[in-house]
């Protein structure tokens, strides 16, 4: 082991010599005497060629795989495996890295270990695969007797594939990926990372995976539950400070407690940058607690600081970037070197052979040509990736502010034409006495209060795919009905209107709690006939006129607070659904309408 360490200084340094010195590092290791020693020996040349030379790197591995066959030596070339695997889907090569823990799969069999099925599943999620990445991660939640710690893993990643369309099982996963680990036997969680039974990653990532859930619900009182926790568990690996100091400053921000939050935002970004935590990945950490110091100096009008944190997580994303970048061209450089090499033996072999075994041999060119083409076709798709990915952005920054079907016609045309649409429903919302509680207010705080309520507003229009119009002030406006094909129904909307009194009720309480000033709301909805487009050339937004237009704002200024006031027409289209209940005002006067009939409406 001697001899190759003193190998690899001299490979490392001398630029100049660099394939001879590895020819005789190669030669070092087929003279050690077992099998165990040379793949030991290999798998360290793996872990310093991987940035330097594809060529040793490649060369090492295969050395690795046909040395292999005891369960040590294939216990050493299955981490290897993983960890190639792991760097190939950083530089973005997804092929090459399913290669690696595909070799891992049969290697699994032969020792028990568990399948990569987590690994290829986040591989399928990065190339927003969801049927992939869910289908491998019920693999891997299904492989239960690969131990306990596993099981935990394989709970814990499912549960985060099925987050979004099954949010309860999602949780009642985690909840038990948590439970397996901390049911492990542990003697003494203070000994060194390796030497113990519990796998303590596991926990760290689990525990701040919930707590910032729980902060993003406002839930606080489970997220110090759970910093409480992970404070315990986070002894185990110094990089997991990192997580623990994260929630902490969620937690502070969230409460307001600036200087906390300044505090604690910093020993999370230096406890990311401690050597020894390195590695893309936590430079990712490093970009996220940039961001959140960000959020924290521009809370404290400290925007000198804001800035600098603002560069800095610029800076450092695009040096992941870059480095990315630069070695897959060094990857995709050794490739192109080692196909021209490969063609130009081929010549060779082909003019010292006869007619037929010439022809063989350009075929074989040919078939050389073809790959060389493909990972450079690769190479440009990458790029052509990145472009879509800006392009992307651009329409998504359009669809926000216009309905899916308005903004592909603009782009296609440059110009939308205005629609009639016979059966639109309107929701008009209206805070009561708005200049009296603004008053009681900062500017800031009544930004902030405004934004809170419109924000969860927006969520319950997308939830019934209504189309947010646009806000006045202080007043919502929404309709159900534009969208081509229909995609919303007018109980759609009245379904939106009580979640949207439900949130002000709830949120009331909050306030009351706290003694600090409320809104409280009226709604209105009425349905008929709209025109529907686009008005003007700068800042554009989409509109809707027309008579029900007018009647919706008139329901919404003859209801009453923490009510819904429909009317008749409005009452007509849903009252046949049994989930809503109905209550008759009878004919009230209405400005600039005359007497019209309305109704309060409320959920069974």
């Amino acid at each position: 082991m001697r001899r190759i360490f003193i190998c690899l200084v001299v490979l490392f340094t001398s630029q100049g010599k660099a394939q001879t010195n590895a020819d005789s590092i190669f030669n070092a290791v087929q003279e050690m005497d077992s099998n165990l020693e040379k793949v030991r020996a290999l798998s360290q040349i793996t872990r310093n060629c991987n940035e330097h030379s594809f060529k040793n790197l490649f060369r090492a591995i295969d050395l690795m795989t046909e040395l292999a066959i005891d369960s040590s030596e294939l216990y050493i070339l299955y981490n290897q495996n993983n960890q190639l695997g792991n760097y190939f889907r950083y530089l973005g090569l997804q092929d090459k890295a399913l290669e690696y823990f595909e070799r891992n799969n049969q290697i699994s069999k032969k020792i028990h270990l568990m399948p990569e099925y987590t690994n290829i599943g986040l591989i399928y999620n990065d190339q927003n695969d969801q049927e992939g990445y869910q289908s491998y991660m019920l693999k891997a939640r299904n492989l239960s007797t690969y131990g306990p710690n596993n099981q935990a893993y394989g709970y814990y990643f499912y549960g985060r594939s099925i987050n979004k369309e099954k949010p309860d099982s999602s949780k009642y996963y985690i909840d038990s990926a948590i439970s397996i680990w901390e049911a492990i036997p542990l003697d003494d969680p203070r000994k060194i990372y390796h030497t113990y039974k519990r796998e303590p990653g596991g926990l760290t990532m689990a525990y701040s995976r919930v707590g910032l859930d729980a902060v993003e619900n406002n839930d606080l009182k489970l997220a110090k539950e759970i910093y409480q926790r992970l404070s315990y568990w986070t002894h185990f690996e110094g990089c997991n400070w990192y997580r623990l100091f994260l929630l902490k400053t969620k937690i502070s921000l969230k409460e307001n407690k600036l200087d906390s939050a300044e505090f604690y935002g910093k020993k999370a970004l230096s406890s990311a940058m401690k050597p020894g935590c390195n590695g893309y990945v936590v430079k990712r950490y490093i970009v996220r607690m940039h961001d959140v110091l960000y959020e924290v100096y521009q809370d404290k009008n400290d925007y000198k600081e804001a800035l600098k944190h603002y560069k800095n997580a610029i800076q450092i994303r695009k040096e992941i970037e870059n480095s990315a970048n630069q070695k897959a061209v060094q990857y995709h450089r050794y490739t192109k070197e080692s196909l021209k090499a490969e063609k130009e033996y081929q010549l060779k072999l082909a003019g010292e052979k006869n007619t037929k075994n010439i022809a063989i041999a350009f075929g074989i060119v040919l078939l050389l040509a073809a790959g060389a083409f493909y990972y450079r076709w690769r190479f440009v798709r990458k790029s052509k990736a990145i472009i879509e990915k800006e392009k992307e952005h651009s329409d998504n920054l359009l669809h926000n502010i216009l309905p899916e079907e308005v903004a592909a016609e603009l782009k296609a045309k440059g110009e939308s034409e205005a629609r009639d649409f016979e059966n639109v429903t309107v929701l008009f919302t209206d805070f009561i006495e708005f200049t009296q509680t603004a008053e009681k207010l900062s500017a800031k705080e009544l930004v902030h209060e405004i934004n809170v309520c419109f924000r969860a507003f927006d969520e319950i229009v997308d939830k019934y795919q209504l189309e947010k119009i646009k806000t006045i002030g202080d007043a919502y406006m929404a309709a159900g009905g534009l969208h081509i094909p229909k995609t919303s129904e007018p109980k759609d909307v009245i379904s939106a209107a009580l979640e949207m009194q439900t949130f002000m009720l709830n949120h009331k309480r909050d306030k009351v709690k706290e003694g600090k000033p409320f809104f409280e709301m009226r709604v209105g909805v009425h349905t008929g006939p709209v025109v529907a487009g686009i008005v003007g050339i700068k800042k554009f937004q989409y509109d809707i006129w027309g008579d029900t237009v007018n009647t919706a704002s008139r329901m919404e200024s003859h209801g009453q607070v923490g009510k819904v006031n429909i009317s008749k027409a409005t009452y007509e289209a849903i009252k046949e659904f049994s989930e809503f209940q109905f209550e008759t005002r009878g004919m009230l006067e209405a400005k600039g309408k005359g007497r019209m009939e309305m109704y309060f409406v409320s959920k069974q």
